[in-house]
C-alpha cells in the first residue's frame, strides 16, 4: 500500500528587533553560514515543530544572546517562498548585556536606528522599513502580542 507524501509543513522563523535606548541589536552573522553570510541580521531563527511563537523567540534569543524576553510584541508577519518569517519588537529582558553565543553570529553590535538602514550588508532590504516604522513611532501592523 502507498501513501502520498505528507503536505510539507512551511518553515516559520522568527526574528527580534531588539531595541534600547533607540538603538537597535544587529547580529554579524558568520561568513560559514548558508543563508546570508557576512550579513547584519536580527537575532533569531526557525521554530522548531509544534513550537509557539513565543517559545521560539525565547529559546532563540537564549541560545543566540543569553537574554530571555520580558517585554514584546508582534509587529510584523511576512510569507515568503523560504518560508514564513515573524518579526517581534523586543524592548526588555532578562539577563546581562547580550553576547553572541554560538556560531550563528561572529559578533554583535548596537546601531542607531538610521546607521542599521545605511548597512550595505544587510540579510534582506526588508529590514529596513520595518525599523524606519519603529524610528518614525508609528504602529507597527498587527495587535501587541506579549511573549
Amino acid at each position: 500500500m502507498t501513501h502520498a507524501p505528507a503536505a510539507e509543513e512551511r518553515v516559520v522563523m522568527v526574528g527580534a528587533v531588539i531595541e534600547r535606548n533607540g538603538a537597535v541589536l544587529l547580529g554579524f552573522r558568520s561568513p560559514d553560514k548558508a543563508l546570508c553570510p557576512s550579513c547584519w541580521d536580527l537575532p533569531g531563527g526557525h521554530a522548531e515543530a509544534g513550537e509557539t511563537l513565543c517559545a521560539a523567540l525565547e529559546r532563540e534569543l537564549i541560545e543566540e544572546l543569553g537574554i530571555r524576553p520580558t517585554r514584546s510584541r508582534l509587529i510584523a508577519r511576512r510569507r515568503s517562498p523560504r518560508g514564513d518569517l515573524v518579526v517581534f519588537h523586543v524592548t526588555a529582558w532578562r539577563g546581562d548585556e547580550p553576547l553572541a553565543i554560538g556560531d550563528e553570529h561572529v559578533r554583535i553590535e548596537w546601531f542607531s536606528i538610521a546607521t542599521a538602514c545605511g548597512l550595505s550588508n544587510l540579510s534582506t532590504p526588508e529590514l529596513v522599513p520595518l525599523l524606519r516604522a519603529l524610528h518614525l513611532h508609528q504602529e507597527a501592523e498587527g495587535e501587541p502580542h506579549p511573549c
